[in-house]
């Protein structure tokens, strides 16, 4: 395939020509008008007034359009004059094989109108399932409404408030565009010029040279979507998607679908496929991220998602980002990595497999029962930090003993209530170690069959010893003995005793080769965290007084 971004949707028409529009009565209708128009070479307009007028574009025929998304092109001038949107100052309508069997929806009005762009034109995406179950329940209907499965047009209609003072155009439609349902609307292949991984920029400017509205540059530097996009192809070619401190917005569409707004990435059986957001310092357990994507929706609008389940993609990196009011993060994949990254009002994560690694979760948007994040391997969850919201943090859904390591949880509820941190529906046994700092006695609830132990251990590390020291733990009633440890050349002076927590200990030291110096610290209580303590020793008087 070619190194490309395309246009995913299917067009209608492209408005330059007036043929197959027709009036809301269904005769002839529109104006070309080829000085005012954003895609190809002109679009067609007509005047709205204070009598309920519009453009329909005529298919030909009835056609299945069921579970499409339509993307209509509009310009305004008289914006102020409309009627408002509860009262149909804009409406897009579908029909039948008659223009008086209809359904449609009130996208808006003199009191409602998007955010435009070059010279006032907007993007009306509408879901035409969502459309005529609405326009059915509330009545914005005539005749017969016509199934989705039989639409032969599909158009706008529009009025004034008021009397309009003149009758000339004042009413454009551009580009009619749909996108079946499941569909990219943006597809990134290979690499810019072949030889450089795509960026936004890179997106937005091919939206601008194709005028297709679905990418475009907003406030701030920001790159506003209206469409899904989905990064690479499986064929044998290099496809490589690499960004920094980029601010993705999802355009608020009352009518998207729910499942629109989103990205997808595909792996290359045959080439390559490596998308990266952000930067990535260091490996393993202290790798650390930063400089990612922001990506946001509205808060009461469409949510969206995140998908590299895919096989065969070679990387998917996201270092540093701030993710904001998304539905599904479905990045289970062993080459997926999200790390140092932010993540509110987040509905869920599919996580197994992936690193997992210093993210924090605020606000999650799950309900009572419901876990925020799904996984198999816990111990891929490290340093991360979840702060209540409802529900629980982390389902886990395979039975097995694991490392839990550095994790926090903030105002979760007791074991066994619906508002636990874990969430044990493995169906059998499930321990958790918890290690490095991670929340001792952290709570849960088991599914059926399930049981879960938790384990927690902490470190008792000691610096300042020399070399040729012999440290000793005992249990301070008991006298047992619980830790012994010849300190060595390659120790550097530190050594760390691994423990539950809650115990009395005695620590002695003692350094007997050179000089015989000594460090005890008696009754010490271990705290259920790590701890340091930096020895200091001196002379054992009863050595040289015997």
């Amino acid at each position: 395939m070619a190194n490309q971004i395309t246009d995913g949707r299917t067009s209608i028409t492209v408005a330059d020509a007036v043929t197959g529009f027709v009036g809301l009565g269904g005769g002839a209708a529109g104006t070309l008008d080829t000085e005012i128009f954003y895609e190809g070479t002109g679009s067609v307009a007509y005047s709205t007034s204070s009598t309920r007028a519009g453009l329909l574009y005529d298919a030909g025929s009835a056609q299945d359009w069921s579970n499409n998304v339509f993307y209509l092109l509009v310009n305004c001038g008289i914006v102020g004059l409309l009627a408002t949107k509860a009262s149909g100052g804009l409406t897009v309508r579908f029909c039948g094989v008659t223009v008086t069997d209809w359904f449609e929806v009130y996208v808006a009005g003199s009191d409602s109108w998007p955010t435009t762009f070059s010279g006032g034109w907007a993007q009306f995406v509408v879901d035409i399932e969502d459309a005529r179950s609405t326009a059915v329940t509330n009545g914005w209907v005539n005749g017969t409404p016509p199934a989705t499965t039989a639409i032969q047009y599909v158009g706008i209609s529009t009025i004034t408030g008021g009397t309009m003072p003149r009758m000339v155009d004042n009413t454009w439609v551009d580009q009619l565009a749909r996108l079946p349902d499941g569909s990219p609307g943006i597809v990134i292949e290979g690499q810019n010029g072949g030889a450089t991984p795509w960026d936004w920029a890179d997106v937005v400017a091919a939206s601008d040279t194709g005028k297709w509205g679905t990418a475009r540059l907003g406030a701030g530097g920001t790159t506003v979507l209206n469409t899904p996009v989905q990064f690479f192809v499986d064929d044998a070619t290099t496809h490589a998607f690499s960004d920094t401190n980029a601010v993705i917005l999802w355009d608020n569409q009352e009518y998207a679908p729910a499942d629109l707004y989103g990205f997808t990435v595909l792996g290359a059986a045959t080439g390559t496929a490596n998308l990266t957001a952000g930067i990535k310092t260091g490996t393993g357990s202290s790798a650390t991220g930063a400089q990612g994507w922001t990506v946001i929706a509205a808060s009461t609008g469409v949510r969206w998602y995140f998908d590299s389940t895919a096989a065969n993609i070679d990387s998917c990196g996201l270092y540093g980002c701030s993710f904001l009011h998304a539905g599904s993060l479905l990045i289970n994949n062993l080459t997926t990595e999200l790390i140092s990254s932010l993540l509110i009002d987040n509905s869920s994560a599919n996580i197994s497999n992936t690193t997992f690694l210093r993210n924090s979760v605020i606000n999650a948007a799950t309900l009572d029962g419901v876990a925020f994040a799904t996984t198999t391997t816990p111990d891929t969850i490290e340093y991360c930090s979840f702060e209540f919201s409802d529900g629980h943090a982390v389902e886990i859904t395979a039975t097995g003993s694991f490392n839990f390591s550095g994790n926090k949880f903030s105002g979760y509820g007791a074991t066994a209530s619906n508002d636990a941190v874990i969430y044990n529906n493995s169906g059998g046994s499930v321990t958790l170690n918890i290690l490095n700092g991670g929340d001792a006695g952290i709570s849960y609830r088991n599914g059926a069959g399930a049981s879960t132990t938790i384990n927690a251990s902490f470190g008792l590390t000691l610096t300042n010893v020399p070399t040729d020291t012999r440290v000793v733990i005992v249990d301070s009633t008991t006298r047992t003995e619980l830790f012994t440890h010849l300190m060595i050349p390659a120790d550097a002076g530190e050594t760390t005793y691994t423990h539950s927590g809650g115990a009395t200990v005695d620590v002695l030291l003692h350094h007997y080769t050179y000089e015989p110096d000594i460090s005890n610290i008696y009754d010490l209580t271990l705290p259920s965290a790590d701890q340091t303590i930096q020895v200091s020793m001196f002379a054992d008087l009863d050595y040289e007084n015997p």
